[in-house]
């Protein structure tokens, strides 16, 4: 049992725009950027307004994910009326104990911090404090509040097992996953939650209904630029 079992984590999560969610299911698999880049992706696949700190603080190559469901960020965007998914894997996924814990937001986080066995420490290529061993994952986790959203870092790409569940927050968003998952023959779960505000205009469900047809249908194509930092409104 890994560490995050031990300390009463049964599934991680992993935040991404609907649009995504073809490129993600055809190769049932999360990605870092560096491994993206790898494969053809442009700088303009990613979040402008965080890649870049991802890279100066060393995390542009392992997969982000959360001891726990919605972050203020995914319930900001779907305020804005923003498609987002919420995909989730058995925290048994993980083997061993082959992650990284981070106490701190690495997106948010502008290069303060504490080192310290709560926080865990500076470990290279990292410059924030990161929890690498099995004690400072224990010590992280059992000093760190149940509300309190922790990252879940895998170095590369994560496989994404028959057990992965993809929530989504409106009847229109639920069509249209379960059809990319129907269509490339995927036993994913699909729940639906309610209780979030949010509504995307009809603009929006278009193109991201164009977008995910584009990505299923072309293996090889790699975006078009749609990303919603830059194109918020």
């Amino acid at each position: 049992m890994n560490t995050l079992r031990q300390n009463g984590i049964s599934r991680i999560w992993h935040t991404a725009p609907l649009h995504y969610l073809g490129f993600i299911a055809r190769s049932r698999a999360l990605k870092s950027k560096a491994r993206l880049r790898s494969e053809g992706f442009e700088e303009w696949h990613f979040r402008s307004t965080t890649h870049a700190t991802d890279e100066r603080l060393g995390f542009s190559n392992v997969v982000h994910l959360f001891n726990r469901r919605g972050p203020r960020i995914l319930l900001q965007k779907l305020q804005w009326g923003l498609p987002h998914v919420e995909i989730s894997v058995p925290a048994h996924t993980l083997e061993g104990d082959a992650y990284l814990l981070c106490w701190y937001n690495v997106a948010r986080n502008r290069g303060t911090f504490i080192e310290d066995p709560s926080r865990g420490y500076i470990q290279s290529p990292f410059r924030l404090p990161v929890a690498l061993t099995v004690g400072e994952k224990h010590s992280l986790l059992r000093s760190t509040t149940s509300a309190r959203h922790v990252e879940v870092l895998v170095t590369d790409a994560l496989q994404l097992p028959d057990e992965t569940e993809v929530t989504v927050f409106g009847e229109w968003d639920m069509g249209v996953t379960r059809e990319v998952l129907r269509g490339l023959g995927l036993p994913w779960e699909v729940a639906h939650r309610t209780h979030i505000a949010y509504g995307p205009s009809l603009s929006r469900r278009l193109e991201v209904e164009e977008f995910l047809h584009r990505s299923i249908s072309d293996a090889g194509w790699r975006g078009d630029g749609m990303e919603y930092d830059r194109r918020r409104l």
